[in-house]
């Protein structure tokens, strides 16, 4: 019986665990793709600047919760979203609207794919 009942706790634990921690992910995600929103309005109406500083708060939001991105996203996720950061710097940099779009746009999808790929799923957890 008190074997039945430690299970039950543990199972709890791990399914709280697991919705905290996806409510987290959510809230990042969410302000990731905020601050991705502002950066393709200041890139659409060519302030190269503030757009620029827009892509450098994503990084420092980005390093500031390494550890729930690095435990909930693959890795190669990861190197995807920091490659396309580095391009969009590069062209924001240029100066160079179309490129700068493009890339700053398929940010902003990794970054709203981010909470539907990896939301808690029953599959997920049994």
């Amino acid at each position: 019986m008190k074997s039945l009942i430690v299970a039950l706790i543990i199972a709890a634990m791990l399914v709280g665990g697991s919705i905290y921690s996806t409510n987290q992910l959510n809230e990042l995600s969410a302000e990731l793709e905020e601050k991705s929103k502002a950066m393709l309005l200041h890139i659409d109406k060519e302030e190269y600047s503030f757009a620029y500083i827009q892509l450098k708060s994503l990084d420092e939001l980005m390093q500031n919760n390494e550890l729930i991105l690095a435990s909930y996203l693959n890795h190669d996720e990861l190197d995807k979203i920091e490659a396309y950061m580095a391009q969009t710097e590069a062209y924001l940099l240029t100066g160079d609207k179309g490129s700068s779009l493009a890339y700053a746009n398929t940010l902003d999808l990794l970054f709203r794919c981010l909470v539907m790929d990896y939301k808690v799923k029953a599959e997920n957890i049994f």
